[in-house]
């Protein structure tokens, strides 16, 4: 197809031009929609890394999965449950974690850092089992 000059410019028909734009426009679009979520996903801002806390507590339940492991526990005085945060299972595994390492009904001290706000709670830093091994949490 022969182009036409049309007051200095190429006019094409095919309109392959202006696809790719829009195409490029979009792509745009949703990496910046994105980018923004996956930013403020990885703030840590919320705890408290000037302090930490131990307590023995009784596991009640595990979540392994992506983007970070989640652990609910019991404190010692049967009314405190609380939650900590680790990092995803890929990492806990490249620290030597398994799945089965800690389960629900499992006695355990845990040590972490609190959350800033005072709710109970907070980012784990370890944990001892029973059989006194001790698991690392997040590499700080």
């Amino acid at each position: 197809m022969e182009a036409t000059k049309i007051h200095g410019t190429t006019d094409r028909s095919s309109g392959k031009p202006r696809r790719a734009i829009v195409g490029m426009v979009l792509f745009a679009g949703a990496l910046s929609a994105t980018a923004g979520s996956a930013l403020a996903h990885h703030s840590f801002a919320m705890f408290d890394y000037s302090k930490t806390v131990t307590s023995d507590a009784t596991v009640m339940g595990v979540q392994w999965s992506n983007p970070h492991v989640w652990i609910d526990f019991v404190g010692p005085d049967a009314g405190k449950k609380f939650g900590i945060e680790g990092p995803s299972p890929n990492i806990l595994i490249r620290h030597g974690w398994k799945r089965s390492d800690v389960k629900p009904g499992d006695k355990i001290a845990v040590t972490y850092n609190p959350l800033k706000d005072g709710s109970p709670g907070g980012v784990m830093k370890s944990l001892k089992l029973a059989d006194g091994r001790v698991l690392d949490g997040l590499p700080h």
